[in-house]
């Protein structure tokens, strides 16, 4: 069974499949900054046996559990001086450094965000939050919605952002799906035509890790929305579980311990002010 914080849950059932999502309004420092904290899948379990898992044995919230998804950047970076608070989309705030680079999602969060729970029946969860900064005379604002709906077959889960921005703004967002496995070799990941290791010349359209595990970025898929399957091992159920994406690839990085293996599908653009978009991950178990 994963560990997870002491968090309320939300639980969803369809069918053979069950998903608890960790409602973050009890304590929204709970979850960290790294991953979004609205319709954070903690587990999914078919028929009572659990689909999900974590990475370690212990829990932290930057490894997480589940089916999360994250934000990479935080947004005011452009604008922020050391100290001011910078926007963890769907986390809360973190303060800017005081030398160069980007904060990493291992920071604390200065400031914690509240959702509004939307909807909730038996078979769905949406959730929303927005937050907003000033620097000076430039104003940075988001608005978000999390929407999670378990399927006959498995399960979607939808994000729709709208930003408000001076100018054009650079956006990443991936999903970092846990599966588990006994070891590191016991998943295998099988990519559409053209997908290759961005070091060497090798291509990448079935990989296995070694026992121990590993990351490996995929390239080669660029503009690709072809699904992205997984090959299970029996502690996962067997058969095999697409990913399927309904926006075109950035690119994939690859993720597994001796426990757990991840695919994380990215979306990498520049967004432009007001713009409102959306899309779905979907999660499809096969035999």
């Amino acid at each position: 069974m994963n560990q997870r914080p002491d968090l309320p849950v939300f639980s969803l059932r369809y069918g053979a499949y069950e998903a608890d999502i960790l409602d973050p309004r009890a304590d929204p420092q709970a979850l960290g900054a790294r991953f979004v904290h609205g319709g954070y899948v903690a587990s999914v379990k078919r028929e009572g046996l659990e689909l999900t898992a974590q990475p370690h044995p212990a829990w932290s919230a930057y490894e997480g559990c589940g089916l999360p998804e994250v934000f990479e950047w935080p947004l005011g970076l452009s604008f922020a001086r050391p100290g001011e608070e910078l926007l963890r989309v769907g986390a809360g705030r973190c303060l800017c450094p005081e030398g160069p680079g980007i904060p990493g999602s291992h920071v604390a969060l200065s400031s914690s965000l509240m959702w509004r729970l939307e909807e909730e029946t038996e078979q769905t969860l949406q959730m929303s939050c927005s937050d907003e900064m000033s620097y000076g005379n430039q104003r940075i604002a988001y608005q978000l919605i999390r929407r999670v709906q378990l399927q006959e077959d498995g399960l979607d889960s939808r994000t729709e952002l709208q930003l408000e921005v001076p100018w054009n703004l650079p956006v990443a967002w991936f999903a970092h799906p846990y599966v588990p496995q006994p070891s590191g070799e016991a998943t295998t990941f099988v990519f559409p035509q053209g997908a290759s290791d961005p070091h060497r010349d090798v291509s990448l359209e079935r990989f296995s890790f070694a026992a121990e595990g590993g990351l490996q970025n995929v390239v080669g898929l660029w503009g690709a929305n072809e699904a992205i399957r997984m090959e299970l091992d029996e502690l996962a159920g067997g058969g095999c579980l697409d990913l399927q994406l309904d926006r075109p690839l950035d690119h994939v990085v690859l993720f597994a311990t001796r426990q757990a293996a991840s695919p994380e599908p990215q979306l990498c653009r520049a967004w432009k002010n007001g713009e409102r978009s959306a899309w779905t991950l979907r999660y499809r178990w096969r035999s």
